[in-house]
């Protein structure tokens, strides 16, 4: 039992020490992947901001194709719709053109 007892407290003793010697090893592996994807992030960070810019614009350019298309679908609608009422509007323009006054002429 004795001979069980000191594997135990020799495993332990080697744990702590490899934990001991691996514990400044991690830190120093994780502030490096931090400090390279702070990096990575530094030198991307122009596209970045070049790509938002270029998205903004596109949509923007976007929104104004599609006000230009629904004003010109609302208009053509609007023709449509009033195609109808040309020969009342002509027939309009014949009565105002037939009952106006001559206007006088000055010499």
């Amino acid at each position: 039992m004795a001979e069980f007892v000191g594997f135990l407290i020799a495993l332990g003793v080697a744990g702590l020490l490899l934990l001991v010697i691996a514990a400044p090893i991690l830190l120093v592996i994780g502030l490096l992947v931090m400090l390279i994807k702070l990096g990575i992030c530094i030198i991307l960070l122009p596209i970045r901001i070049l790509g938002w810019g270029i998205g903004i614009s596109v949509a923007a350019i976007g929104l104004l194709f599609k006000g230009i298309f629904l004003t010109g679908a609302a208009a053509v609608l609007v023709i449509f719709g009033l195609l109808p009422f040309i020969p009342l509007l002509l027939f309009g323009l014949l009565i105002y053109f037939v009952t106006r006054t001559p206007r006088a002429t000055v010499a």
